[in-house]
């Protein structure tokens, strides 16, 4: 009885070991529209060319269109403070974003 109990908390222990090790190598968040509410219904994964490597990142596919309306909205002081945090959450520049949106 005692043996079945240590073989649990040896699988609960090394489940929750490799289950934290494959959450480590995802990224932190996703780009998403910053007035979206809900969790994005279809994240895609794609890289990024950074100067001389490569960068693996997540956008939320069904907040492609309002990302390019927010780059391109450069009237509105609200759409131009939203666009610089967004991009200096995740790094990127502008023209990232904008490649990343056209895919």
């Amino acid at each position: 009885m005692v043996k079945r109990y240590l073989n649990k908390i040896l699988l609960l222990t090394l489940s929750i070991v490799f289950s934290g090790a494959a959450l480590a190598a995802q990224p932190l968040q996703c780009i998403t529209d910053p007035a979206r509410v809900t969790p994005c219904p279809n994240l895609v994964y794609t890289s990024v060319k950074l100067e001389k490597m490569s960068k693996t990142i997540c956008y939320c596919k069904s907040d492609r269109e309002s990302l390019l309306t927010l780059i391109n909205d450069t009237d509105s002081a609200k759409s131009r403070v939203a666009l610089r945090k967004l991009l200096n959450l995740h790094r990127l520049t502008s023209q990232q974003l904008i490649n990343i949106s056209a895919k």
